[in-house]
């Protein structure tokens, strides 16, 4: 307990001693009872002429309030942070905020993946996670063929092109004439892949022509 809180306590014990409530000392004292009760909290501080008059009051003597007060001693303060401290969390700070420029190549279901670069959204790199992602692209989804992933109409993926794992996850493939979203399912020596339009209609492929992963979902900001 440092000296403040320790003369706040002492104008507590005195008001209880005394037998009085906050809102009687503070008629006394010609204050609120709110005030007395910021005083023993601190919130306000206790200057010499409040411990005064507060003294007279109670019937204690200001030497009453400050009685052991020298035993008291401050909270020693918190030891400085080590600048190297300082610095990787400041590191850390400006990593989260940095953005990956991902370019938009099209929509989702589509006729066709082009290599034209329509134009760009920003993603936070702390969201694609580590890892090379290199070749990374986005598509912008269109009608409801993603909903049972909840990705809906306007969201934009990101997509990435060489996945290590698709079993069990969300992948674009391409499909006849057809660029779409299937969940992926190994399935022996073939691959079963499950529509998520709500119909969960199932196909399944030896060799099915998988365009990349779908690793992120949401709307960002475009170029």
């Amino acid at each position: 307990m440092d000296r403040k809180h320790y003369v706040a306590a002492r104008i507590k014990q005195a008001r209880e001693e005394k037998g009085l409530s906050l809102e009687q000392l503070g008629e006394l004292y010609g204050c609120t009872g709110a005030h007395i009760w910021q005083l023993e909290h601190c919130v306000r501080g206790v200057g010499v002429h409040t411990l005064d008059r507060l003294a007279n009051i109670l019937d204690k003597s200001a030497e009453w309030f400050l009685a052991d007060v020298a035993d008291v001693t401050e909270s020693p303060p918190p030891p400085p942070m080590p600048m190297s401290k300082i610095l990787r969390d400041a590191q850390a700070r400006y990593d989260a905020l940095q953005t990956a420029e991902i370019p938009l190549r099209g929509t989702l279901p589509a006729s066709s993946l082009g290599d034209a670069i329509e134009d760009y959204i920003y993603v936070l790199k702390s969201d694609l996670g580590t890892g090379s992602r290199k070749g990374m692209f986005a598509l912008k989804v269109i009608g409801d063929s993603l909903k049972g992933a909840d990705i809906h109409s306007g969201d934009f993926v990101v997509v990435d092109p060489d996945p290590v794992e698709i079993n069990g996850k969300l992948c674009v493939v391409q499909l006849d004439d057809s660029i779409v979203g299937r969940s992926l399912q190994t399935n022996g020596d073939k691959i079963k892949l499950t529509s998520l339009n709500g119909t969960q209609e199932t196909t399944e492929e030896e060799t099915p022509h998988i365009l990349g992963r779908i690793i992120l979902s949401g709307r960002w900001r475009r170029h």
